[in-house]
């Protein structure tokens, strides 16, 4: 077998790299959320000596772990999206009607951005109560998730107008079945969904395993 060519390769490395920033640094913000939290409230509780900082470090990591979580929904195109009527278009005009959709998204995320970046620049920040750092790591995070969220819908922008030019489009969407994450190929939607880069944390399926032959609780 043939080693694959460089662009493949490069496009996996910076998938894993986006998949680890948006979807394990959330998972252990939230770990480390919730052990400074209850660590807090027993030595408040217990032994009367709370942890200095820990409302703030425990607001640190929910600001950063909802926005890098929402970069990692677009991402995997898990926003939610009724598509009773587009459905039934052809692949061309579904294409059509996303590159719509990415124009109206693109707007209000520049929008955002853009405010965000003026709110970086210009405002002065205080402390965080206990912690000793500037509020802007907070808006930081406003910025690097609205970022992540451009890119993502510069990635469908384009893939649409490609689906709208030569009529095979299927929009990037997984969904979960069971213990298998699986997403439509973009440009042969008739043919089977594949599995994705499973991050860190997720249980990776048996070499031979199928969801839909766990589904009724045995194997055919």
């Amino acid at each position: 077998m043939s080693a694959p060519p460089e662009s493949g390769r490069l496009r996996r490395a910076v998938t894993r790299v986006l998949i680890f920033i948006e979807e394990d640094v959330s998972a252990i913000l939230l770990a480390v959320a919730v052990v400074v939290l209850c660590s807090d409230v027993v030595g408040r509780y217990v032994f009367h000596h709370p942890i200095p900082g820990a409302p703030s470090i425990a607001m640190v990591c929910f600001v950063w772990l909802t926005y890098l979580g929402a970069a990692a929904a677009a991402r995997r195109g898990r926003n939610i999206t009724i598509d009773v009527m587009v459905g039934r278009f052809s692949p061309r005009w579904q294409a059509a009607c996303e590159i719509v959709v990415q124009l109206i998204v693109g707007g209000v995320v520049g929008f955002c951005l853009y405010w965000i970046w003026v709110a970086v620049l210009t405002n002065r920040f205080v402390d965080l109560p206990g912690l000793g750092v500037s509020r802007r790591v907070l808006t930081m995070a406003l910025l690097v998730g609205f970022c992540l969220m451009a890119l993502y819908c510069l990635r469908d922008f384009f893939l649409a107008v490609r689906g709208a030019i030569t009529g095979i489009y299927a929009p990037i969407h997984e969904a979960v079945e069971d213990d298998d994450v699986v997403t439509p190929r973009d440009e042969h939607p008739q043919l089977p969904a594949e599995p994705v880069t499973t991050t860190i944390f997720m249980k990776r399926p048996r070499k031979g395993d199928r969801g839909s032959q766990r589904k009724n609780g045995h194997r055919s």
